[in-house]
């Protein structure tokens, strides 16, 4: 009687609730970890990748040209980039210091604090020698000009047995000697020889009587070849 008393006891009180077993527990308790563990390791990996992205950004290049070297630098500035001079040009119908040319050019997309290397204008012009061109051929003396930096200008024709042969050289109106230090770009006229038949009209530069470019003296018999 006892015994069904104890046993009626426990089925009218409801069911004994049973201890889980140790390993359900210790499972359970992984998986939350890694569950965390996981969650954790995606935001860093997301993190990273924000900070790396934002480091490897690329900016557009702003244009220099024609600005001044001080000028360029605080565009630069502006923009989280840098400028450098390398090289400088001399060109007449451009401002003297004036940003002539960019590497790399306006629009391009660089990374942040890119050197932007500039080509300006310089100054004070460059000034290169005056080559030997009396006695050559009309081409000859044209790639003499462009290789000595400097430019073809005006031609004038007069009867000589040299034909189209560079008679005399000129720079400004006044003869002009090899080697005289001149301002590159600087034009050089000649006089070209052309048969009796080729020539209908001499056309004669008046330099300066017996003065060289360089301000010289020169013998009323010299030749210069």
């Amino acid at each position: 009687m006892a015994k069904e008393s104890k046993s009626s006891k426990t089925k009218k009180g409801g069911k004994r609730n049973k201890k889980e077993p140790w390993y359900f527990n210790w499972f359970t308790k992984n998986v939350y970890l890694a569950a965390i563990a996981i969650l954790l390791l995606v935001f860093a990996v997301s993190l990273c990748l924000k900070v790396i992205t934002r480091h490897n950004i690329e900016l557009e290049v702003p244009s220099f040209e024609n600005m001044t070297v001080a000028a360029a630098e605080q565009v630069a500035k502006s923009h989280n980039l840098r400028v450098e001079v390398i090289d400088s040009i001399h060109n007449p119908h451009l401002k003297a210091g004036s940003v002539f040319k960019q590497n790399p050019k306006a629009g391009s997309k660089v990374k942040k604090n890119r050197r932007i290397l500039l080509t300006i204008n310089g100054l004070s012009p460059k000034m290169v020698p005056m080559p030997y061109l009396e006695g050559y051929s009309l081409r000859q003396a044209q790639t003499e000009l462009e290789a000595a930096q400097l430019v073809l200008g005006k031609l004038v024709y007069v009867e000589d047995i040299a034909n189209n042969n560079v008679i005399k050289q000129f720079y400004k109106g006044r003869r002009i000697k090899p080697g005289t230090l001149i301002p590159a770009e600087s034009e050089i006229s000649l006089e070209v020889g052309r048969n009796s038949e080729q020539v209908s009209e001499t056309v004669v530069i008046e330099p300066s009587e017996n003065t060289t470019a360089d301000g010289g003296e020169e013998a009323e018999d010299e030749d210069y070849f």
